[in-house]
């Protein structure tokens, strides 16, 4: 698994559950149609990762929200629908994806009449980024790893361990 694929496969379960276009691609308010944006439309854009630990990354990622509410709206009326846009989002990550954890959240004030949006600051993990890490590098040759089973671990039961069998011999 990569960063990647972790945030492709939130897009694909966010468009699965949010219904609106989700996307990972974000573009200008110019680059939209009134239209495009009357449902609503996510935007799920990679910030970074913080790894405390090489087996424990977390994905940092913003999550857009944008809406077209009409020529007539009012500001509640543009702050209730950012408000709906963002609860949609909350449901998805409090039932699908409780690994999800919304930080900050900025919205539009009212200020971009006819439109409304939120910016909620995400981190997603831990997630091992690692598992797939070749540890013998070039080395095929697997002779001589011993292995053993608690309690018969450490030093004083090194006559426990005993040698893992060659690829050809577990092939066999």
């Amino acid at each position: 698994m990569s960063v990647n694929s972790q945030l492709a496969d939130y897009q694909t379960r966010l468009d699965a559950a949010l219904m609106p276009v989700v996307t990972r691609d974000w573009k200008p308010r110019s680059a939209f149609k009134n239209d495009d944006l009357k449902p609503g439309h996510y935007t799920l854009v990679y910030r970074g990762e913080k790894s405390p630990e090489p087996h424990q990354t977390y994905i940092q990622f913003l999550m857009i929200g944008r809406i077209y509410c009409g020529k007539d709206a009012t500001g509640e009326q543009i702050e209730q629908a950012e408000l709906n846009l963002l609860q949609a989002f909350k449901d998805f990550v409090f039932t699908s994806a409780p690994e999800i954890e919304i930080g900050s959240v900025a919205c539009s004030h009212q200020q971009e009449h006819p439109d409304g949006w939120f910016v909620a600051e995400c981190s997603a993990g831990p997630f091992d980024f690692q598992h797939n890490q070749d540890w013998l590098g070039d080395e095929t040759d697997i002779d001589g790893i011993k292995a053993s089973r608690a309690p018969d671990i450490g030093l004083e039961h090194e006559e426990d361990y005993v040698s893992l069998p060659t690829l050809e011999e577990s092939d066999g």
